[in-house]
């Protein structure tokens, strides 16, 4: 390297030569520092296409915690399927010349191939040891966490899906998006009632063929769960716009409080997937330290509630100055106060004065309970453990591997040494 930084093009550039030398078959797992850019990379450029199929990314485990929580659920080692107890970090050489650098990894390459000889056993049975005390104690949690492994997977998830979906951002046009999108819902939910009505029509027309009231009779049960579908949503998507009639609706498209309110409501949603993420990623410090944590380390959170709060400010003049909608009422400002310790009354999940969220059905969503995943503990903890027991699994797979193979060596070893004997004598 002659770059002041690591370069994308040295590990492409690795990995390339690398499955050259593989077999066809070998899947490979690369742990790297960056790897979930390096595998937006490859899946954006199409960079390493025909090795794709063959590998899959994750960060190694001193860097993971240095990123987002959403890169964490999806790249971290012991989340990841495959990656047993593996960590990912290994020797490392430091700044110098190209003779200084080869010298040294040959040096650490023989030191460590001579140690890894004679110590094989004693390195294997340290893995066992410690793989297998860390399954029990993961399947002990998992046995009184009080719930079963499908409702476990299940809450991770929909953990996954939460918290890795795109925020929603603010925008000025935010609120005639949201009155245009209603109407369009409107206009489906009619298409599917008009739909339904014909089918029932056709099945009762006695002067119908045999086969189309047939036929009727099959798509109704569907047309009809349809129609119920879209009803819902309109029903949400017009609750969360506070009005029913679509005059009202043609009404609020250029209605300054709408937009605000919109708005308002994309800021809560992104103040509570960040104050979500920052609880995750400070669980296990919280849990060792029991540390408080401040305003001041989460300057992003803190100036996301002050733009909510102005905009709760903003609309509760509006409704004074009777530039609302009727009976439209005032979200309630967020307090800064015991903000970040997320409890399950608190008031960032209430959505009065700011309709429901449209993913309530998910869980999680303004208005809706928190899900079990994030209010509580013994779930939280049996996912942990979960995760942890289906990597021990991993690990003592590779491990029993490893010993197969070091018998098969110590075998062929010890039969090239009687052999030598044999011929000596």
């Amino acid at each position: 390297m002659n770059t002041p930084g690591e370069g994308q093009h040295y590990v492409l550039a690795l990995i390339a030569k690398l499955f050259e030398n593989l077999p066809p078959d070998t899947i490979v797992r690369f742990l790297y520092d960056i790897g979930c850019q390096l595998h937006r990379s490859c899946l954006k450029w199409g960079f390493l296409k025909p090795y794709m199929t063959r590998m899959s990314f994750a960060v190694s485990i001193f860097h993971a915690f240095g990123h987002q929580w959403p890169c964490q659920m999806i790249y971290h080692p012991r989340k990841c399927i495959g990656c047993g107890l593996s960590d990912g970090e290994g020797c490392r050489t430091p700044l110098a010349c190209y003779y200084v650098r080869m010298y040294n990894l040959d040096s650490q390459f023989n030191f460590n191939s001579e140690e890894g000889m004679w110590k094989l056993g004693v390195w294997l049975r340290r893995k066992v040891l410690a793989c297998e005390n860390k399954l029990n104690e993961a399947e002990s949690v998992l046995g009184k966490c009080g719930f079963s492994e499908d409702i476990l997977r299940r809450e991770w998830d929909a953990q996954i899906k939460a918290q890795t979906k795109p925020l929603p951002r603010q925008h000025k046009n935010r609120g005639k998006s949201a009155v245009e999108e209603a109407l369009c819902l409107r206009k489906s939910r009619d298409v599917a009632a008009d739909y339904v009505k014909d089918l029932r029509h056709r099945i009762i027309d006695r002067s119908s063929v045999p086969w189309e009231t047939a036929t009727a009779e099959l798509e109704l049960e569907t047309a009809v769960q349809t129609l119920r579908k879209a009803e819902i949503r309109l029903k949400k998507k017009e609750e969360a716009l506070g009005v029913t009639a679509r005059q009202q609706l043609q009404h609020l498209i250029k209605s300054p409080f709408l937009t605000k309110k919109m708005n308002a409501r994309a800021l809560k949603t992104r103040i509570r997937e960040r104050l979500r993420s920052r609880k995750f990623e400070l669980d296990r410090l919280e849990r060792s330290f029991r540390k408080q944590r401040s305003v001041n380390r989460d300057p992003g959170i803190a100036e996301l509630t002050r733009k909510y709060n102005k905009l709760c400010d903003d609309m509760a003049t509006l409704i004074r100055q009777k530039k609302a909608p009727r009976n439209a009422i005032s979200p309630v400002r967020i307090e800064m106060e015991g903000l970040f310790n997320l409890d399950v009354d608190d008031d960032i999940w209430l959505d009065i004065g700011l309709g429901y969220d449209d993913d309530d059905d998910n869980g999680g969503g303004i208005g809706s309970a928190p899900p079990l995943w994030l209010s509580n503990d013994n779930v939280r903890a049996g996912i942990r453990a979960m995760l942890d027991r289906d990597r021990c699994l991993e690990e003592r797979k590779c491990l029993l591997n490893e010993r197969d193979a070091m018998q098969e060596w110590f075998s062929e070893e010890w039969k090239v040494v009687l052999t030598a004997m044999q011929d000596g004598t």
